[in-house]
């Protein structure tokens, strides 16, 4: 298409070039293969993939599973509630739906079907659970990195918008899954152990998350923030021998970060180097003392460590494996200029319409992520389609989010919906009726698109009150939303019909 793009049809033709031309603005362009996704990857993700891998490791993941469990995990429905919670927690690190479906579903779709719920409905929760996880701050799945990339706007701006929609999303899932259980009378069972006398306990495993985010929030770079959550889960590994992680690592990084602030601090680079080695000097010494009374632990936590960092290296490969491919592609869109016609060519189809616009861009989301992994399918979609939302009067951000949001469609929307299949390996269920099943769940996933399109409070575009009035009546509808979807009203017109005389 780069190089005969003359030949094409006129809504889509281009002049078109020779090969090493264009091979020249693919490989040495800002667009192409080392552009956006190649340093975003390279600056941001590999670091909070590895914060997530570290962040299971230290013992976190057992506290996402047991809290939610004690607090939830009696009541209504307690299973699935409890799953809805722990992918919100889980998910937020992440970093894949699928990696998230996987990952809990292992422990709670076992426990929803033990509970009573159809193998179907377990295995369609989890995955429309764990999708939610790649919009939760702080990492967002990888997108809200490229995101900040392309708008120019503060990584913390992006987290902050992303809240309330994020919450929105699992309040929905949790709402349906109530009333799914309710239709059925499926209750859970009571923890041995509160939900306060978790929290006391293990508290220290809320640490890293709540450092990342508030240090991204104040204002520092997530390449900081990622690094002191590294070293912060390395220290909380320390609470259970079991799960302790080697501190070297922990070390070398407050070494670091103490070199900055002095190196900022002085006026002389020689007296800030010198600084440095000597905190180096020092801690290494610590290390050596540390290590003199604790020889028989030193190699299962240095092997605790290689695992962590092989997890996290091997998560950040599978997403990053497509960077190449998808700046060619981006590449190619950028040289032949249909980057500028798709914006018209979107409007025209649409005939000016913002609903339908939207629309059509879920088609292209879904198509996409077919192929290509729905981080890449965001970005993929981003450059050609927010260019026509924003013409149609959506904020930036807000058409951004648009986009990222119905990226994610592809994985609960059949026909591919490789999380929905995923659920429905581990629930032994029928692969159709689990995706459906869980594209029921999902449903936010598609009004959520069109609250940002609409609702300039929704993106935290609009005054103080006007946001706060935009909370509330959002939170009404989407309760109102999920009770309607969830079909128990059926079941009451059932009822008051063969209580009726007529019956």
């Amino acid at each position: 298409y780069g190089v005969y793009g003359d030949y094409f049809p006129d809504i889509i033709s281009h002049a078109g070039d020779s090969f090493p031309e264009l091979c020249t603005s693919i490989f040495y362009k800002s667009d192409g293969v080392f552009g956006i996704m190649a340093n975003v990857l390279a600056t941001y993700v590999i670091l909070f993939v590895l914060f997530g891998a570290f962040l299971e490791k230290c013992g976190a993941q057992k506290f996402f599973i047991d809290w939610p469990l004690a607090a939830v995990g009696h009541r209504i429905g307690g299973p699935a509630k409890v799953s809805v919670i722990a992918s919100g927690l889980f998910g937020s690190i992440s970093g894949s739906a699928i990696a998230n479906t996987v990952s809990t579903g292992a422990f709670t779709i076992p426990m929803m079907k033990k509970a009573g719920f159809k193998p179907h409905i377990a295995g369609g929760i989890e995955p429309a659970a764990s999708i939610g996880g790649m919009f939760m701050p702080p990492i967002m799945g990888a997108g809200g990195f490229i995101m900040a990339e392309l708008t120019g706007v503060p990584y913390s701006r992006i987290m902050l918008v992303a809240i309330f929609p994020a919450i929105m999303y699992f309040f929905s899932v949790f709402v349906m899954v109530h009333y799914e259980a309710k239709k059925n009378n499926i209750v859970g069972e009571r923890s041995e152990h509160s939900a306060m006398e978790i929290l006391k306990k293990e508290w220290v495993y809320i640490l890293p998350l709540v450092i990342i985010t508030i240090f991204m929030l104040t204002g520092y770079s997530p390449g900081f923030s990622a690094i002191l959550g590294l070293a912060t889960c390395i220290s909380v590994s320390f609470k259970e021998e079991k799960t302790r992680i080697d501190l070297s690592f922990t070390v070398i990084m407050l070494v670091v970060l103490l070199g900055s602030f002095v190196n900022k601090a002085s006026d002389g680079t020689l007296v800030s180097t010198n600084i440095l080695v000597i905190l180096g000097i020092i801690g290494y010494i610590i290390i050596i003392f540390f290590r003199k009374n604790r020889r028989e632990r030193v190699g299962f936590e240095l092997k605790r460590f290689v695992e962590s960092a092989r997890s996290g290296t091997e998560n950040s490969l599978k997403i990053g494996a497509t960077v190449g491919v998808i700046g060619i592609i981006i590449g190619v869109l950028t040289f032949s200029g249909l980057v500028l016609t798709f914006a018209d060519i979107v409007i025209e189809l649409a005939g000016g319409s913002l609903v339908l616009t939207i629309l059509l861009i879920a088609l292209a989301s879904l198509v996409l992520g077919m192929g290509v992994p729905v981080t890449a399918a965001y970005l993929i979609t981003a450059v050609v389609a927010v260019p026509a939302l924003t013409h149609l009067g959506v904020n930036e951000i807000a058409a951004h989010m648009i986009v990222y949001w119905l990226s994610q469609d592809s994985n609960i929307t059949p026909p591919v919906c490789i999380a929905a299949f995923a659920g429905a390996t581990i629930a032994k269920a029928n692969m159709w009726r689990t995706a459906f099943s869980s594209f029921k769940f999902a449903k936010f996933l598609y009004l959520g698109p069109f609250l940002f399109g609409y609702v300039p409070g929704f993106s935290l575009d609009g005054s103080a009150m006007d946001i706060i009035k935009a909370f509330v009546l959002i939170l009404l509808g989407t309760y109102a939303y999920a009770w309607f979807l969830s079909g128990i009203w059926i079941n009451h017109l059932k009822g008051i019909s063969k209580k009726s005389p007529a019956s």
